[in-house]
């Protein structure tokens, strides 16, 4: 049963690890705007900088416990203060050791153009709840596939293939 929140959501999802959320945002931390790609199989951070390096940290659908995007709908690219984000993506990992409902997830929300990326935990131990809202500003213009000029350039790759395996701790 979906709740309202993603009735009225053009992208919504439960985040089901943080802290890999965290880890992978850190690694592209070229440049401090990063510019977010909304699909059906899941998200994407883009970085680029000076038109020589582009990191992309790439979060597919089976990293989150829900995910939804409204049928039909393309949601246009947007940029995010990546250091804000990391910050986010901070205060939403548990920081007590001794909590006995550690729960590492939390909601991410975006409602399209005009409207804040939204970060959403409950905190079951403290009862409280934690908001990060961000603008969304136009992305800078990206080259798909960057193109070096002179006669004796190589372009070149490298893809980190990173898997996160979800431990389930149990409590006794």
């Amino acid at each position: 049963m979906e709740t309202n929140e993603q009735q009225t959501s053009e992208f919504y999802g439960v985040i089901r690890n943080v802290k890999s959320f965290l880890s992978l945002t850190k690694c592209i931390n070229i440049k401090n705007i990063a510019t977010c790609y909304i699909y059906d199989e899941g998200m994407t951070l883009t970085v680029e900088e000076s038109r020589c390096v582009k990191a992309t940290a790439y979060f597919r659908r089976h990293m989150f416990q829900a995910y939804s995007k409204q049928a039909n709908t393309e949601i246009p690219m947007f940029g995010l203060p990546l250091n804000a984000l990391i910050d986010c993506f901070g205060l939403m990992v548990p920081h007590t050791s001794n909590s006995k409902s550690q729960v590492d997830s939390c909601e991410i929300r975006y409602n399209g153009p005009g409207s804040y990326f939204v970060l959403k935990r409950f905190d079951r131990d403290f009862g409280q709840t934690i908001h990060c809202k961000l603008k969304p500003m136009e992305p800078q213009e990206e080259d798909v596939d960057t193109i070096l000029t002179g006669t004796n350039t190589n372009n070149q790759k490298m893809i980190l293939k990173v898997i996160f395996i979800y431990k389930k701790r149990i409590y006794i």
